[in-house]
């Protein structure tokens, strides 16, 4: 009888959870999660806790543009570059004194100015935690090697997250984000239309186009080199239903069997991310801007369907598909399962003629997005990669260099999940393509 009356209460206390979604600082923590940290402050304030050279980064603090929060952040050092110069940078003490006086921070800044081809990406993470935890030190070590000597990351938490002063909104991160975009371009004097990309993952892709959007619609503009959002989602409202808690748990799934009452409860969101209309409008008003969409077909927390969603919004945007154009099953299956068109059949009979045999490449099957996608097998060359793909991009899908379609790319990877992906080395492969 208890086991009866405890599955009788629990729909009762799912739907009383869910009315006290419709609170503001209910939803402000379940869509940034910041009062998850999962780091202490040794880690943030010292790097090297987590396997970064010493003084390698630089720890800075940054006053947001309206003055009401300080953001902390790390500037990681190129890692040929911090070799160079690696005893003097040594010899710094470091403690928390030091780091709050941006001794460390005023080196790096001066190294940054002293290389003529320094490349900036700009890293905005997911939800929950700080720059430091789980995940993320091996994700900028990885972007680090598009470059060993020229690619500087910066990275740093919104507001209320880590030791981030304030409390998130959706307006006031990606105001903050366009801010730290101008200010590290002010600082360093490089030029963002061709130097400084943004790359954020998970709700980190509504950040940054949400700051390529403001920033394009600025007087004049602010054109950034590139945006590349991994594991992205179409909006807050579609990702409702879909987004699978810890990777398992859809907190919201059954309203996607009701699509009455999920759209009855689509105003009541105040955190919104419309990162579709964004992109869309960012794609109109952008001239050079390029735009690399990543996602792992297995993603197990946001379905790959957003992704391909943001494709179509950016070529709506471009004006190279009209507004009709949608992602519809049948298309979604074809690239996910990776149906043998006739481009991946080229592609295939290609690799067949060339010297080595643990390169697999095929072209994406979803006409739409007009790229490709290479899988990379066990321990393929990196110039293998580089060489090969090159000569299947021309092999099977002639694009006009010049043409608004060669600035929109998708990049899509049949393992790896929603954690693995911004680590592989395909994904730092696109990347390089796109920074230099």
């Amino acid at each position: 009888m208890g086991i009866v009356k405890i599955v009788l209460a629990l729909p009762v206390i799912y739907l009383c959870l869910l009315c006290t979604m419709l609170l503001e600082p209910v939803q402000r923590h379940l869509v940034f999660g910041h009062f998850i940290k999962f780091s202490g402050n040794d880690t943030l304030y010292f790097p090297e806790n987590v396997g970064f050279g010493l003084n390698q980064v630089a720890p800075f603090w940054l006053d947001t543009e309206d003055r009401q929060a300080k953001l902390f952040g790390w500037h990681i050092l190129p890692t040929d570059l911090y070799e160079k110069h690696r005893e003097e940078l040594r010899s710094i003490p470091s403690t928390e004194e030091i780091v709050d006086s941006g001794i460390i921070a005023e080196k790096h800044l001066e190294l940054l100015k002293q290389d003529l081809d320094a490349r900036i990406i700009i890293y905005f993470h997911g939800q929950t935690g700080t720059i430091a935890c789980r995940h993320r030190p091996d994700i900028y070590r990885s972007l680090l090697t598009t470059s060993l000597e020229h690619t500087h990351i910066f990275t740093i938490d919104y507001r209320g997250f880590g030791l981030s002063t304030g409390q998130p909104t959706e307006d006031d991160v990606i105001r903050d984000g366009a801010y730290i975009v101008q200010e590290i371009a002010r600082r360093t004097g490089l030029d963002p239309q061709t130097r400084i990309s943004l790359v954020g993952q998970s709700l980190g892709t509504g950040v940054i186009i949400g700051v390529a959007d403001l920033l394009a619609q600025l007087l004049p503009p602010i054109e950034i080199n590139a945006v590349v959002p991994i594991a992205g989602f179409k909006s807050i409202q579609d990702l409702l239903t879909t987004f699978k808690l810890f990777g398992f748990y859809p907190v919201l799934g059954p309203f996607g069997y009701f699509e009455y009452t999920a759209s009855r409860l689509s105003p009541l969101l105040m955190y919104k991310f419309n990162s579709a209309e964004r992109l869309e409008r960012y794609m109109q008003n952008s001239e050079t801007g390029k735009l690399l969409v990543i996602h792992a077909v297995n993603d197990e927390e946001i379905p790959f369907k957003h992704s391909l969603d943001l494709v179509v919004a950016a070529l709506r945007g471009a004006g190279i598909v009209d507004s009709t154009d949608t992602v519809t099953t049948t298309q979604e299956d074809e690239l996910t399962k990776l149906e043998e068109t006739q481009h991946v059949e080229e592609a295939v009979n290609f690799e067949q003629t060339v010297p080595f045999d643990t390169l697999e490449a095929a072209s994406v099957t979803y006409a739409l997005a007009h790229q490709f996608v290479f899988y990379q097998k066990q321990s393929a060359s990196l110039a293998n990669i580089v060489d090969s793909s090159t000569e299947i991009v021309q092999k099977t899908i002639p694009l006009d260099k010049n043409g608004p379609a060669s600035r929109i790319t998708m990049f899509a990877s049949i393992w790896g999940g929603h954690m693995v992906v911004p680590k592989s080395t395909e994904v730092v492969l696109a990347l390089r393509r796109v920074l230099y």
